[in-house]
């Protein structure tokens, strides 16, 4: 008898399945059914769930966290053959999705921050970082934020990475989706944050002039104004860099 598989599963129930034998494993005479035991998490595999022609059962009433083992065999007008080797599984299930992230300015890093979900009785393996970038697609950025578990549950950026990764310009919201991964899979991301930390950069500076008057042949005046309010992108501005050919 082939062994049994357990096609999906949550904390409270399994969907099993096994294959129907087939000539000249039955035996030469038809299956009239399948006998399925389990332990119940006692250890031994002694409890009768069923015996029907049936090739999968929903097992429900589970404890989460408790290991379970099962086993089958099949039934002939001969009698019962060999039961097929056990198969132990922990009733658990993929992480909780994760509440939605903050992110703030801290000096001129971007600091992304997420509460580790419910694990669901299986150690989080690894997160996942999405950041939207300003055409509306989502990007990674591995270098820092690889979303390793050692790494916990905050990862920091400066900002000129940021503009650099995302595309996004001055004064727009930094956008971000997190998951969690365990041994049984990807829970869905977490929805996109409304608020938090913006682009905060100047933008360019819109025009440059040339002052004839105070100009002469040992120098040249160029003037420009002074970026104010929101235009500073929230920080002080501490210089201009002026270049020219």
């Amino acid at each position: 008898m082939g062994a049994i598989t357990v096609d999906s599963k949550i904390e409270t129930e399994m969907s099993l399945s096994w294959t129907a034998l087939e000539d000249p494993a039955t035996g030469n005479s038809a299956i009239v059914s399948y006998n399925l035991y389990w332990d119940n998490a006692s250890g031994t595999t002694n409890i009768e769930v069923l015996d029907l022609l049936i090739t999968s059962y929903t097992i429900t009433g589970l404890t989460g966290g408790e290991t379970y083992v099962f086993k089958v065999r099949a039934y002939n007008i001969y009698g019962y053959g060999d039961f097929s080797a056990e198969h132990s599984e922990k009733a658990s299930d993929v992480p909780d999705q994760i509440v939605i992230a903050t992110t703030s300015i801290v000096g001129t890093d971007v600091v992304i921050d997420w509460v580790a979900p419910d694990n669901n009785f299986e150690t989080i393996l690894q997160y996942d970082i999405l950041f939207k970038k300003a055409d509306g697609t989502y990007v990674n950025d591995e270098v820092n934020c690889d979303g390793s578990v050692a790494s916990g549950t905050t990862c920091i950026i400066p900002m000129t990475d940021m503009i650099t990764l995302t595309g996004l310009s001055q004064g727009n919201l930094v956008v971000v989706r997190v998951a969690a991964e365990n041994v049984n899979g990807w829970e869905a991301y977490s929805q996109e944050n409304i608020i938090g930390a913006v682009i905060e950069v100047p933008p360019a500076i819109a025009t440059i002039t040339y002052d004839v008057e105070a100009s002469d042949n040992t120098q040249i005046i160029v003037l420009w104004d002074a970026l104010t309010d929101f235009e500073t992108g929230g920080s002080p501005i501490t210089g201009y860099d002026l270049q020219f050919d």
